[in-house]
């Protein structure tokens, strides 16, 4: 898992327990990028992103499954002191992440 601690878990393990589901869980790490590579090889299971999960699996033999139940979608939020709008460097990261994000809904729908 990642992060996965007694205060703090995903939104995915917060669907399993809603529904009386408690995987057992092995390893956390801090990242989700890292996660495939803990259980390539292994009879572990992992969750992650699917876009994520696509992109890393063909080069550690892993396969895809669905999730087994409804998740919400992920939500990311960017927010900032407004003493920080005028400048000219927070200007430009905001329009990256904003540009970022725009590429990233124009993607094909996941499956």
């Amino acid at each position: 898992m990642a992060y996965h601690t007694v205060n703090f878990t995903t939104s995915a393990m917060s669907r399993l327990a809603a529904r009386g589901l408690e995987p057992r869980v092995d390893v956390v790490v801090d990242s989700f990028h890292v996660l495939p590579q803990f259980i390539a090889g292994t009879d572990r299971v992992g969750l992650l992103q699917g876009r994520l999960a696509r992109a890393i699996a063909p080069s550690l033999d892993l396969r895809v499954l669905p999730f087994p139940v409804d998740t919400a979608p992920l939500t990311e939020t960017f927010w900032w002191h407004p003493a920080h709008t005028p400048d000219p460097g927070h200007a430009w990261f905001r329009d990256a992440v904003r540009a970022s994000a725009a590429a990233i809904v124009d993607l094909e729908p996941e499956p």
